[in-house]
């Protein structure tokens, strides 16, 4: 990373880059290198402090090839925003949380039902800030909708950054 500070992010177990077919109906060149998170023991560690803004927009291509139990496109806890984006349970429910760390207060959560394909590309796009979030699939906004969640960890997670991963694990 070239960005003043020098922030690095770790590659953890089967992670790496490999040519994908994206179709081009998505619009996108049909050969584009990506990052594959084989499974169990995948994922890459971004920065602690990832960013510090109040209002902020995550987005990228996401492809499941198996609803593993709230399989995380991204969960951010040392962040501006603590936010993680996922299937919810081991469904094709797509599932955004927003929460105050380190506690889970305030936990909110967007469900999209029956709305992620196995082994299909998908943009996601998240817009959100401390009471507001927008959820964008393939560039439709698809929900706007946040419920309040009663739910917190058993022990507090640690305060990291994660594409691929849960902050609750290990």
């Amino acid at each position: 990373d070239a960005s003043p500070g020098e922030h690095h992010g770790q590659m953890m177990g089967n992670a790496k880059t490999v040519a994908a077919q994206i179709p081009a109906s998505l619009g996108a060149a049909p050969t584009e290198d990506v990052l594959d998170l084989s499974g169990e023991g995948s994922y890459v560690e971004l920065p602690p402090r990832l960013f510090i803004n109040q209002v902020v927009t995550v987005e990228g291509w996401g492809k499941w090839r198996e609803f593993g139990v709230y399989s995380r496109f991204f969960q951010f806890a040392d962040a501006g925003l603590q936010i993680g984006l996922m299937n919810f349970a081991n469904t094709a429910t797509l599932r955004f949380e927003r929460f105050r760390a380190p506690a889970f207060d305030d936990l909110v959560v967007a469900d999209v039902p029956d709305l992620i394909r196995l082994n299909q590309w998908n943009h996601l796009a998240v817009a959100t800030g401390t009471n507001w979030s927008k959820l964008y699939l393939n560039g439709v906004l698809i929900t706007t909708n946040e419920a309040p969640h009663g739910w917190r960890p058993g022990s507090l997670p640690p305060l990291r950054n994660f594409l691929g991963r849960s902050v609750m694990k290990g």
